[in-house]
């Protein structure tokens, strides 16, 4: 459940949820991003994790998508999406990682 001080209850849907912190952190509000990362840390860490066998590995990856997370997030079209833009990204940092060790 999400709930603001002093404001109703948004919503349980984790992807209502999603699209109101980034919505807030496209209006420069950092806690919301904040809370993004700490909401769906964990959920992108195992999905890098599963992408590559090295724990460290998958933490650098985890750590650059939140970076283009945040340089793209303009560019998210639907803020429902979050969840599976950000797993994208994750899946191509996890590709060129793998490609530059097979150059």
């Amino acid at each position: 459940m999400f709930v603001q001080k002093g404001k109703p209850k948004v919503s349980d849907d984790p992807r209502v949820i999603d699209a109101y912190l980034v919505a807030s952190a496209r209006l420069g509000e950092r806690d919301a991003f904040a809370r993004l990362v700490g909401l769906r840390g964990a959920r992108l860490y195992t999905h890098a994790r599963r992408l590559c066998d090295d724990a460290e590995t998958a933490q650098d990856m985890v750590q650059q998508a939140w970076v283009e997370i945040w340089r793209g997030l303009c560019g998210l079209r639907d803020d429902h999406a979050f969840l599976p833009w950000a797993l994208r990204i994750v899946t191509r940092i996890a590709a060129r990682d793998l490609r530059g060790r097979l150059a």
